[in-house]
């Protein structure tokens, strides 16, 4: 009994120095060493060395890019972490998301903001619910004045958020797009969820200026005026307020408004007398002659020329209380040129503090000659059934370089090579190995037909490739599509039942991969 025991106990301490040296001749555990030591450039040079093993590139690139991010070479890291996707270093799509973001984080280190929305298209075509990422792609679209596109992004992105700033961002937005009314409803909601937030209460003066919304309007744009200490902004209050006035046809109420702060002297300095002259046209109105005069002496003491002054003593000096009627109308017109331009164009969007105005090429990503913007195929979720329609949509010249591109892209072991004694180029598909260009050939025949896989002939496969050749240029080794084939088929029962997953990631490579050309 005693000498089992003493030999399980050897046996486990062998197993345990066995395990213990299976760890340390990992070439990832001594990569891992080195980086936790700080030797980044060495280990850069065990991983490069690592990466041209068909088998350990993918990791590796992973670990290189961690090395090179490390070493403030971002430009490597984020080439490396792209290899990393391209090789398939992630089975779990949170993995390969968590990585694009890594990629995204380069993109904005770097101030490429075309490169960091881009990447969060690619996060979104994984998972079309991330939130950051649309709400990045809502806010970028929005600081660029696309707002069709920043609508769609900030409304999937508030399906699962309550920030305000998203919601504010949405209204802005919609009020941009003019759906007036839906915006100032969310504005509302954020003044009632949030209280006194000022910034809410601006925006919301800039958008209560018409209909229904204009009493309220009027007395929040009066309680920011009381409340701000901030001149520039008790301006841009003064002139939405007064424009409110204007619209709501409360007039005698912005008369009184400024007579009262021109009595106590507490107009704007830097544009006093601009809101005078507004008071004397008010007075005018009113048919309040009088007042009007002593007000015109004001202001004619240094200056007569002062806009429309001398034009407004016509009415002053009438002495009856009905201006003639040639007269009357240029007085209006006069009220409407003086009023409404005191609501800047598009102020809304600009105090909001969302235009950017970065210079992002959005034809790039979307089609925006529709009504309303369409992704762009590449950029776009590729669903099975999507693809499998757009794949039988495809002409013949367009299939047949779909399948050259598959052929020589994905997991392609060789180099095109040029046959010995022919003018003809051969494609070596390596389809022996770990491939997905065999299978591609066999869905491709399968889908274009209606064959069944298993009633296709490996040389009536190759031979239809050829045919789709006008120009004969390129042929497919047949030793190499029967050797290879029959290899895969022996391996791989899943050939029979073509997956259309597959199907769509390959068309969304090769439209994204034309697009770049």
């Amino acid at each position: 009994m005693l000498y089992i025991a003493a030999l399980g106990i050897i046996m486990l301490l062998a197993l345990l120095a066995w395990l213990l040296t299976l760890r340390k001749s990992n070439p990832f555990h001594i990569v891992q060493k080195l980086m936790d030591e700080g030797q980044y450039d060495e280990a850069v040079l065990k991983l490069t060395a690592m990466a041209e093993d068909v088998d350990l590139a993918p990791r590796s690139y992973v670990y290189l890019a961690e090395c090179h991010e490390q070493l403030g070479a971002r430009d490597l890291a984020r080439t490396c972490y792209r290899k990393a996707i391209d090789a398939g270093a992630f089975d779990d799509k949170d993995r390969e998301i968590e990585i694009y973001k890594k990629i995204g984080e380069i993109y904005r280190a770097e101030n490429d903001t075309e490169g960091f929305f881009e990447t969060c298209l690619e996060i979104l075509r994984l998972n079309p619910d991330d939130e950051l990422a649309n709400q990045e792609v809502g806010m970028i679209a929005l600081g660029d004045g696309h707002y069709g596109v920043a609508e769609i992004y900030l409304k999937a992105a508030m399906t699962n958020s309550d920030d305000p700033q998203l919601t504010l961002a949405y209204a802005v937005t919609l009020w941009q797009m003019g759906e007036r009314d839906n915006a100032v409803s969310f504005v509302e909601k954020l003044l009632t969820d949030a209280g006194d937030d000022q910034i809410y209460g601006l925006i919301y003066v800039t958008m209560a200026t018409f209909g229904s919304h204009l009493p309220r309007g009027r007395q929040m744009a009066l309680k920011l005026i009381a409340e701000t200490k901030d001149d520039s902004v008790k301006e841009l209050l003064y002139n939405i307020y007064l424009y409110q006035c204007y619209q709501g046809k409360a007039l005698r109420e912005a008369l009184d408004f400024l007579k009262r702060q021109n009595e106590s002297n507490t107009l704007p300095t830097d544009r006093r007398r601009e809101y005078q002259y507004l008071l004397l046209i008010l007075y005018l109105n009113e048919e309040m002659f009088l007042e009007a005069s002593r007000l015109y002496r004001d202001l004619t003491e240094t200056d007569d020329e002062y806009r429309d002054l001398r034009h407004l003593k016509v009415f002053i000096d009438q002495i009856d209380l009905n201006p003639h009627a040639e007269n009357l109308k240029s007085f209006k017109q006069i009220l409407k040129d003086n009023f409404e331009p005191l609501l800047m164009q598009d102020l809304t969007y600009a105090i909001s503090g969302f235009r950017k105005n970065r210079g992002l090429t959005i034809t790039k990503f979307f089609d925006m000659t529709g009504a309303t913007p369409q992704l762009r195929i590449e950029y776009d979720i590729m669903t099975a059934e999507k693809s499998a329609d757009l794949f039988m949509q495809m002409m013949p010249e367009e299939f047949q370089k779909f399948v050259l591109y598959i052929i020589t892209n994905l997991e392609y072991n060789e180099p095109v090579k040029e046959s010995s004694g022919e003018k003809d180029l051969v494609l070596y598909s390596a389809i022996s190995s770990k491939s997905k260009s065999i299978r591609a050939l066999f869905a491709f025949y399968r889908l274009r037909t209606g064959s069944h896989i298993s009633d296709i002939s490996l040389r009536n496969l190759q031979n239809k490739m050829q045919s789709l050749k006008a120009d004969k240029t390129y042929i497919i080794s047949s030793a190499q599509l029967t050797e290879g084939a029959a290899a895969l088929i022996l391996k791989e029962s899943s050939l029979k039942q073509f997956d259309a997953d597959h199907l769509a990631e390959w068309l969304h490579d090769y439209f994204k991969s034309t697009r770049r050309q």
